[in-house]
């Protein structure tokens, strides 16, 4: 019995000592043990994870330019798959490529509608600076005319104010300009010259050059409202008129969007082809049409 009992502690140990190390469960540990992943096992789930590739597009990356919503473009990929149910990698491809020409035209629309825009828009506001100009002439024009009348002739002063009212360009007021210089040099003629010379007064030279700019002044401001209104008319027409886009552009934008819907119809054609093809169904005839010229 003794025997025996040693013979089996023996081979016990033998079998441990050949055995391969292996971790011993914890099973007092309470931590979740792992699951391998098994994947869909509804029908439905099946048929959505073999889509997955699909619902990202192989072609996003490229078509999808920096800027573009991504999130967009996936929601129209997304649609085209639950409308045209594809089954196998050329399929999938097909509708993706739907999906990229529809992109495509996307974006041609969004540039023609971006040419229009910027032939309308900042058109617009070019006049209504210009028009802002105007009214800002007349308001200093109207400081200039009240600071002479209250301290007289002051060089740097005044020639600030017309270039100020002139954008900054003496050149652009030369009638007011030369009427200026001529009455501010005469105001400062000494008594002996003007008595010998017969020239204006101080006090008149000033009221010669007020009357020069009240001429001005005048014209501006009869014209200001008549003008304002054609201008308004003739913004009016044009902006209507730029309602298109450039003809140049016009043509370029037409040849893409040509291009374009060509290559959505005839993948339009073949994904329905293939599809009838698969399914069994009778094919379309195919019409070859051929253009002749002289």
């Amino acid at each position: 019995m003794t025997n025996l009992v040693l013979k089996e502690s023996e081979s016990l140990q033998t079998f441990q000592d050949k055995a391969p190390d292996r971790p011993v469960p914890d099973r007092d540990s309470t931590a979740p043990r792992k699951r391998r992943a098994t994947g869909p096992r509804t029908e439905q789930g099946r048929k959505r994870a073999s889509r997955n590739a699909i619902a990202h597009g192989i072609f996003s990356s490229v078509v999808v330019l920096p800027g573009e919503p991504e999130k967009l473009y996936k929601k129209l990929l997304r649609e085209l798959v639950a409308a045209w149910q594809p089954v196998g990698g050329f399929e999938k491809l097909l509708v993706e490529k739907l999906a990229v020409c529809a992109w495509q035209l996307r974006r041609c629309l969004a540039v023609e509608g971006a040419e229009i825009r910027l032939s309308t828009e900042f058109y617009a506001r070019d006049r209504e600076a210009q028009q802002a100009h105007e009214a800002s002439l007349l308001a200093l024009l109207s400081e200039l005319e009240s600071q002479i009348k209250k301290n007289g002739f002051d060089m740097e002063r005044d020639t600030q104010l017309l270039a100020t009212a002139y954008r900054g360009g003496l050149d652009n007021c030369k009638g007011l300009l030369l009427s200026y210089e001529q009455w501010s040099e005469a105001s400062n003629l000494s008594e002996a010259e003007r008595i010998c010379n017969g020239y204006a007064t101080p006090d008149e030279c000033v009221e010669e050059f007020l009357s020069d700019l009240a001429e001005e002044l005048g014209r501006l401001r009869t014209s200001g409202a008549e003008t304002a209104r054609l201008k308004r008319d003739r913004v009016t027409l044009e902006v209507t008129m730029r309602a298109l886009p450039r003809p140049e552009r016009a043509e370029l934008l037409l040849k893409y969007k040509s291009a374009i819907e060509r290559d959505f119809e005839r993948t339009l054609s073949q994904l329905e082809r293939i599809q009838r093809q698969r399914r069994g169904q009778p094919q379309a005839p195919r019409i070859d049409v051929t253009i002749a010229t002289e």
